[in-house]
């Protein structure tokens, strides 16, 4: 099972439903001068035709297995929340206002050179494989909880920031509480998974041991 990660706002899915030609043949299987050729058959293309490929993973490209802070440096990072880039670079930006210590800095981050999550296979990038798609919520989870419980200035950034798509300006505050703590229990839900990520994993995944460890020697980095 893969997921792709989709990132599209709500007026963009609006706009889609508006297409009226749409071609139902299977995926493109090669791009010729004058047609398409699908799966279960061919499209013919007028001359100068513009194509736009759309179906890039969302995540695709990024990684999990270093420290997002060392000193001198900052390498973003697309976990931090769960297909939504954007939250996460604000979330990045906010953390670093938070300390000095890049130690400090990244101990709000679930994954690490140390304790890397992500990896299938013996890589570290998102592939859309259900397992690290679970990683990814537990890690996105570890985070807001660990913001969270930093004070109530930080808790009320993450929730109140406008790339947040949960947030108020987005989600009337009275249907979030209600998922959370309502009779859908979400956020007792969200303990659940994660005590069983950490105690006993899944068949395709090992446990994730939620404890501090010694950095491991880190790749190149990248300058912010």
């Amino acid at each position: 099972v893969q997921c792709r990660g989709a990132l599209i706002r709500t007026a963009d899915l609006h706009l889609l439903r508006t297409v009226q030609d749409v071609v139902r043949l299977g995926r493109v299987t090669a791009v010729r001068p004058n047609r398409l050729e699908l799966e279960k058959g061919t499209m013919p293309l007028e001359p100068g035709s513009l194509l736009v490929d759309c179906t890039a993973c969302g995540t695709g490209g990024y990684t999990a297995n270093y420290d997002v802070w060392s000193p001198g440096h900052i390498r973003l990072s697309s976990n931090l929340t769960l297909f939504n880039p954007s939250h996460s670079s604000a979330l990045v930006a906010y953390i670093e206002t938070t300390s000095t210590d890049a130690a400090a800095k990244n101990k709000f981050i679930a994954h690490s050179a140390a304790s890397p999550l992500l990896v299938v296979d013996g890589s570290p990038n998102f592939h859309g494989h259900l397992s690290q798609l679970v990683q990814g919520v537990y890690s996105e989870l570890k985070t807001m909880r660990a913001i969270q419980a930093h004070g109530k200035k930080s808790f009320n950034f993450y929730f109140a920031a406008r790339t947040n798509y949960v947030a108020p300006c987005h989600v009337p505050l009275r249907k979030t509480l209600w998922v959370m703590f309502g009779p859908a229990r979400l956020d007792k839900k969200a303990t659940r998974l994660m005590r069983k990520i950490e105690r006993v994993g899944f068949e395709d995944m090992p446990p994730v041991d939620p404890r501090p460890r010694k950095a491991a020697a880190s790749p190149a980095r990248m300058v912010a």
